[in-house]
């Protein structure tokens, strides 16, 4: 019985241990077919998902463009990138007893004091990060790197430089800490001059700087796209003798603002755009007036005054309802409905030309071509011409689409508008009751001068060395004969002495400012002034606007503040240029 109950024991042993050898071996195998499979077969994902723990990803900034402004041997940059540097330190990761000796390093290198840096390190001690200073020069940003001290981090901002200091700083604008153009044509370019950031990726130091893997092609993901470079059609030499100009009559005259363009009439392309006050772009965040930034070119929409006289006769001109011989009798007075319309000064009665009405800036006369536009009464037909031109071939109440942020509009009513009605359109003929911009008086003349084509200006002559073509927006504006008249009378009205050789004519524009009620000022004007010289390289036209000039310069303020600096600016053109004159030959 005995031997038979140790054979059982050790059949049943004999079970147990071939189980656990099968179950081991089920397990060998389960855990062999898993390695294969992540070994060899899945390889490459597990691969990939424990270097994505390592990699990370950063944003690579393009380059901005550059801009560059033209000159007599070439182009010179007028806004370039540079770079500054925020300084910022992880306190937790130093040892406290050296706060002492890294503030005095840092205080030594930067100018600023010591403690400020001590300060910021003890109050923040177990932080890991506080900023200590901004804006710090790469001179600067070199020394402190040089220290090798740990916890230390210098991150570099991107900076506009303008090696012109303030020069065009209303056409050119600035670039704020974010990167964006912010005015002229830094913000109205600012795609183009920005270009598109790509993006890195790579594995990651200890401290989460990228390790770049040189011949690694998946480092960069997406590559940038540098910046375009702008170079403008300004002239430096022009450019910078405005400016002069623009502030000592700023200054002289006691005016809230001085405005002044140059354009060429056969293009568009402005030569020149200056105005006062002005402000440095490189250190715009230090202008406290915000009115600085704006380019009261392109910006300030207000009624112009006498100036619009030049286009109200050329429309009916065009149309055949005057010309510059055509005469009426000047009372000195209008009735327009239930207002009476006088000339601004006394005198001159009588038989009077057209072309006497844009010498002594009479505003009867224009009037009476308003009249002559409805066939001798201001009706629906006369205020429609008008409206014709003044916005469908002048673009007035529409920007011009000049290459500069800011651009405003203006006001102009139609004759469909309650306010579109006689007497508006009849102050309309002599610049009240509408507003517009220098820019837009310019381009309007521009059209009228060079015989009916009406170009888009433009401060931008080429994009990354490609030609920025004139855009012309209209033809048949005005005809030739138009065009041939409206120089002659301009040419007579003297406010401008004539030069041999080249034909020069000019127009002044008063008009009284509005008071906070909506009433005209009796102490307060506009003065405007237009101008051209006409060469054997093209016409040249000139556009002056002075707001708000001192009492002793109101009452005809476009003839005592504007037309000053219109001369002075055809003189200096004529002399700096020295373009060829009418018969051909050099001056």
């Amino acid at each position: 019985m005995q031997k038979k109950r140790a054979l059982s024991i050790n059949s049943g042993e004999d079970v147990r241990g071939k189980t656990l050898r099968w179950v081991c071996l089920i397990i060998f195998v389960v855990l062999a077919t898993r390695l294969v499979q992540v070994q060899v077969v899945q390889a490459d994902y597990y691969q990939n998902l424990a270097k994505e723990e390592h990699v990370k990803r950063w944003e690579l900034k393009a380059d901005r463009g550059n801009i560059f402004i033209k000159e007599r041997s070439g182009i010179v940059p007028i806004a370039i990138n540079s770079s500054v540097y925020n300084l910022s330190a992880s306190p937790k990761d130093m040892d406290k007893a050296d706060f002492d000796e890294i503030s005095d390093s840092l205080g030594r290198i930067t100018g600023i004091k010591n403690d400020e840096f001590k300060d910021s390190l003890e109050k923040s001690e177990k932080r890991g990060y506080v900023q200590l200073a901004k804006r710090l020069s790469p001179e600067v940003a070199r020394k402190i790197t040089a220290l090798k001290i740990y916890g230390l981090f210098l991150e570099s901002i991107p900076q506009r430089e303008y090696p012109e200091g303030r020069l065009a700083s209303h056409v050119m604008g600035f670039v704020n800490t974010e990167g964006e153009g912010q005015y002229g044509v830094e913000q109205f370019y600012d795609k183009i001059l920005a270009g598109k950031s790509g993006s890195l990726k790579s594995l990651s130091t200890a401290d989460g700087s990228p390790l770049l893997l040189p011949g690694d092609a998946e480092t960069v993901e997406t590559p940038t796209e540098q910046g375009k470079d702008l170079t403008l059609s300004l002239d430096r030499g022009l450019q910078s003798r405005l400016e002069e100009m623009s502030r000592s009559s700023y200054e002289k005259y006691g005016a809230s603002s001085v405005s002044i363009t140059v354009m060429k009439a056969e293009t568009g392309k402005v030569l020149a755009m200056a105005g006062a006050p002005d402000y440095d772009p490189a250190k715009y965040f230090e202008t406290e007036d915000a009115e600085a930034f704006k380019n009261g070119n392109v910006t300030d929409s207000e009624e112009l005054g006498s100036i619009i006289k030049v286009l109200t006769m050329a429309a009916a001109i065009n149309e055949g309802a005057v010309n510059k011989d055509t005469t009426y009798n000047n009372t000195g007075f209008v009735k327009v409905g239930d207002r009476t319309i006088e000339n601004a000064t006394s005198g001159h009665t009588g038989v009077i030309s057209m072309t006497d009405v844009i010498k002594y800036s009479l505003n009867t006369g224009v009037v009476y071509a308003l009249n002559q536009l409805g066939g001798g009464d201001i009706n629906g037909v006369a205020k429609d011409k008008l409206y014709s031109y003044f916005h469908d071939k002048f673009n007035f109440g529409e920007r011009t689409g000049i290459d500069v942020s800011g651009e405003n509009t203006g006001i102009m009513y139609s004759p469909k508008d309650e306010e579109g009605n006689a007497v508006r359109y009849s102050n309309m003929t002599f610049g009240h009751g509408m507003t517009a911009s220098p820019i837009q008086a310019g381009a309007a003349l521009s059209s009228v001068l060079n015989g009916g084509s009406y170009y888009k200006p433009s401060v931008v002559d080429s994009i990354d060395g490609e030609e920025h073509k004139p855009e012309l927006l209209r033809s048949g504006v005005v005809n030739n004969d138009t065009a041939e008249q409206i120089k002659f009378m301009m040419s007579q009205a003297g406010y401008v002495p004539k030069i041999g050789g080249y034909r020069i004519g000019a127009k002044t524009g008063t008009a009284q400012l509005l008071e906070n009620d909506g009433t005209y000022s009796k102490t307060k004007e506009r003065g405007t002034a237009y101008g051209f010289i006409e060469t054997g390289e093209g016409t040249f036209v000139v556009v002056i606007k002075v707001e708000a000039p001192t009492l002793d310069y109101t009452h005809f303020a476009g003839t005592k503040t504007a037309a000053p600096i219109l001369q002075d600016s055809i003189n200096w053109l004529i002399n700096y240029y020295q373009p060829k004159k009418l018969g051909g030959t050099s001056d």
